[in-house]
């Protein structure tokens, strides 16, 4: 029996994602938090889930992360050199 178009369902596309790209990401993150730990910045995990601080670390979090995931900009903005 042949399935047309309608018996098709959608799926991420996982074939790039392997156990290497996950743990660099999660360094990544790791990273991310050590260095706004040491900026005296806080992360989403040292405040209440939910509040209004909470939401605003996450956002500057998000922020840091796609910044440091794009290497943009280069790493003397985030270290003096």
């Amino acid at each position: 029996m042949r399935r047309g178009p309608q018996a098709r369902t959608l799926r991420a596309d996982n074939r790039g994602m392997n156990t290497h790209t996950l743990d660099a990401l999660a360094a990544l993150t790791e990273t991310v938090a050590v260095i706004r730990h040491a900026r005296g910045l806080k992360n989403p995990h040292d405040l209440l889930e939910g509040s209004q601080d909470w939401q605003l670390a996450a956002d500057a979090f998000a922020d840091d992360f796609l910044r440091a995931l794009d290497a943009e900009p280069k790493v003397g903005a985030w270290w003096r050199i």
